[in-house]
Parts: structure tokens; sequence; C-alpha cells
């Protein structure tokens, strides 16, 4: 049996950037974020349109943040996020 693959010119030259959405901007989320904008640099570099990222984190800043993530003292008791945030094109 012969395998025929089809792929779609959308995938080939895409038109517009991909639309990823991030639950949780804490421990993981934050690493997460900070390789997708990794990915959309270097997507755009190959001309791309790259990524188009949406964020949503109700927490609140605690103790067990600080170090963990990129928030300090003075961050303590802030909500990570105070709305869902569009990053857009987050190079």
């Amino acid at each position: 049996m012969k395998r025929v693959h089809y792929t779609d010119s959308y995938l080939l030259v895409p038109q517009h950037p991909v639309t990823v959405n991030l639950i949780g901007g804490g421990g993981t989320g934050s690493q997460v974020l900070t390789n997708l904008a990794r990915l959309d640099v270097t997507l755009r570099a190959l001309g791309h349109p790259g990524l188009f990222v949406t964020l949503y984190d109700p927490d609140i800043v605690t103790e067990a943040n600080i170090g963990r993530q990129l928030f300090g003292y003075s961050d303590l008791s802030l909500i990570h996020i105070s709305e869902p945030t569009r990053l857009g094109m987050i190079s």
C-alpha cells in the first residue's frame, strides 16, 4: 500500500501567528512562557508570523512563589495577573 501525505499550504506558508492559551503562570507556567518566548523569536527568524499567547492565572503571590518564580517579597499578596493577559507577539 502506497502512503500519500498531504500537507496543507497553511502549514507551509502560515498567514497569522499560532494561538497559545497558557493556564497558570506559576512555577511550571512561567518556565513554559519563557520557552514560548524563545520559540517565538526562532519562528520569526525563520519568517513565520510567530506566536499569540494568552496567559490566564488568578493566583495570588505567596512566599512559596519566591525563589521558584520571578517574584520578590514586594510582590507578596499581589495577583499574578489581574485579568487574562494577551501577550500578543511575545518577542
